[in-house]
């Protein structure tokens, strides 16, 4: 998660208890339910409770796990609530308060040959604008003009006329722009005082002519560029690597099928690592081939870390998995 992001932490209004701690709770809060309205019976309801063979023992700690259950769903629900901690649908409901979308990547057309499936920017991405928003209101920022970057074509053009004496219109007109979810990453970097640049990323390869000059454009309006500040916007490089493993199948697993997964679990990650100022250590490969339980693992390419900086981005080009 980048640098500039909280570090969530559940409220404790919103911690559920564990199984054993909710199990003791509930049991004084039976008993003292028995002594307030049946005393008679306390002592026997208290010594098949603590009877944990006992059929009775057994509906009680039925009923605390249903009930903790619900409280942590509930609780989970709740966090939805907290940027931080929501995911897909919920999230697109709190980024829509700053008046934020999740952007479509890639428009669905199974018509086409080979047929292209709905990609829509994943909830980090759009986590991360949420968070950018913010800095916004602060009028030449590193991160207002990152913000703007990454949303390019989405801030109405703001205009205010006031020719008609005793009025004073604000028009806010939508452009359509085709260049507004192509923005991966942005990185603004001050070269010195009030001389800018802000290096693109695009989702995929390297920003093209068109793309740069979308965003100058879009930076360069009056109702977002600062009057004094002189910006570049140049496209980042990608410093290439691949990925080469061998794994020892200790599990006797069918090697086509440990091949096929540890692809799909390597390719997310070099796509994860796809970012401005994100470094892939050997490590962090090997990692993830220790995930899925395969420790006898050796990491052949890369042989070092790869560096990406606020211009260059790691950009895996291959990946070979060879299961022996």
């Amino acid at each position: 998660m980048n640098s500039f992001f909280p570090n969530p932490s559940v409220p404790n209004l919103l911690n559920a208890p564990g199984f054993d701690s909710a199990l003791e709770t509930f049991k004084s809060w039976l008993l003292e339910f028995i002594q307030n309205n049946d005393p008679e019976n306390y002592e026997n309801v208290s010594n098949a409770i603590q009877d944990d063979a006992g059929m009775f023992a057994k509906l009680v700690q039925g009923c605390c796990y249903v009930a903790n259950l619900q409280i942590q769903q509930a609780n989970v629900k709740a966090m939805q609530n907290f940027a931080s901690f929501a995911k897909g649908d919920m999230l697109d409901a709190k980024v829509a308060d700053l008046g934020l979308e999740r952007q479509i990547i890639q428009d669905e057309d199974l018509n086409a040959n080979p047929p292209k499936q709905l990609i829509l920017e994943s909830d980090e991405s759009l986590l991360t604008r949420y968070y950018l928003a913010s800095y916004t209101l602060k009028p030449g920022s590193t991160l207002g003009y990152e913000f703007h970057a990454r949303t390019v074509g989405d801030r109405p053009l703001i205009t205010v006329d006031s020719s008609i004496p005793g009025e004073i219109n604000v028009k806010y007109k939508f452009q359509k722009n085709d260049n507004a979810s192509k923005v991966r990453g942005a990185k603004c970097v001050q070269v010195s005082p009030g001389v800018l640049d802000i290096f693109i990323l695009p989702h995929v390869g390297i920003a093209d002519a068109d793309l740069l000059n979308s965003v100058n454009q879009y930076i360069h309006r009056e109702d977002i560029k600062e009057a004094t500040d002189t910006i570049s916007i140049k496209a980042a490089s990608e410093v290439n690597y691949e990925i080469h493993i061998k794994v020892t199948n200790t599990l006797n697993q069918n090697p086509a099928f440990i091949k096929e997964q540890l692809e799909m679990e390597l390719a997310t990650f070099a796509d994860t690592q796809r970012q401005q100022n994100s470094i892939v250590r050997p490590e962090q490969v090997g990692g993830v081939v220790y995930a899925k339980s395969l420790p006898d693992y050796e990491v052949i390419w890369p042989a070092v870390a790869v560096i990406g900086s606020d211009s260059s981005a790691p950009n895996c080009t291959g990946i070979t998995v060879e299961v022996i």
